[in-house]
């Protein structure tokens, strides 16, 4: 654990406070914006994030639709626990990611 202040904030809201801390002239800002100004990649990570949430969001229930399918027509079986570890697996690690 480190003991940096606000490390065990999810990524998502350190990025809104960085944010935050930039526009209330806490952080630098330039005029004109350009790409690389900490606020506008701050904020471009911060949709991305979102997007790949709603994207990881859409394709594990696609995933779970698949597995109540084949779990109630009796085919693979044994693959279903497999399935299961995988997307807990998976669920830490995007856990981990933002802690």
């Amino acid at each position: 654990m480190s003991t940096m202040r606000d490390a065990d904030m999810p990524l998502t809201d350190r990025i809104d406070a960085a944010i935050q801390r930039i526009t209330t002239g806490q952080g630098h800002m330039r005029i004109p914006v350009e790409a690389t100004d900490p606020d506008i990649v701050l904020g471009e990570c911060k949709v991305r994030i979102d997007r790949l949430r709603a994207a990881v969001t859409a394709l594990a229930e696609r995933v779970r639709l698949d597995r109540d399918y084949w779990i109630t027509s009796g085919f693979y079986g044994d693959q279903i626990a497999e399935y299961d570890a995988a997307l807990r697996l998976a669920d830490e690690a995007m856990g981990e990611r933002e802690g």
